[in-house]
């Protein structure tokens, strides 16, 4: 399946992966914890990969949601987003929250603007399903990407909160 997007300039946009793009948004998750020193190696990895293609083939669309940028052919970066509700608190009436992980871009397609098109991918998409609140924990890397959406440092996460129609935003 080859979805050709290749850059802002070109006008590249994220798209919703589907069940197909299993392997391969499992394979850019594993990248993204072999870089940060916290895959597993032997048994250990292949067991990660297996859990964590079993899991997004079982929940995709049922509150995990994947997206990718496609660019040569293959899925040269890739996030998600975990939707769940908890009980309401005041910022969030709603009690509905998103839980964005795994963004990750392949080094020879960094610096494109993948990552940073991901985010704001996933918040129009929280937004559409009425979510209240977006959280993250992020890399080092990561942080200005998170920074520039709009997310706030908030004891080692970052969150946003989303304009809900009848809440007001808490203070920043």
């Amino acid at each position: 399946m080859e979805r050709e997007k290749t850059g802002p300039a070109s006008g590249f946009r994220p798209v919703l992966l589907s069940k197909e793009d299993a392997d391969a948004f499992c394979a850019l998750r594993t990248a993204l914890l072999c870089e940060l020193g916290e895959a597993g190696d032997g048994a250990d990895a292949r067991a990660f990969a297996a859990a964590t293609r079993e899991y997004c083939l079982s929940n995709l669309g049922k509150g995990l949601f994947c997206f990718g940028v496609f660019a040569d052919g293959t899925l040269a970066a890739a996030g998600a987003l975990c939707l769940f509700s908890r009980l309401p608190y005041p910022e969030n009436l709603s009690g509905s929250e998103g839980y964005i992980l795994s963004v990750y871009t392949l080094p020879r397609f960094r610096r494109r603007g993948f990552a940073g098109g991901l985010v704001d991918a996933m918040i129009r998409f929280a937004e559409k399903k009425g979510v209240g609140r977006l959280w993250t924990g992020s890399s080092d890397a990561g942080r200005a990407v998170y920074q520039k959406a709009g997310f706030a440092e908030k004891g080692g996460e970052m969150e946003l909160f989303l304009p809900v129609k009848g809440r007001r935003l808490p203070p920043r």
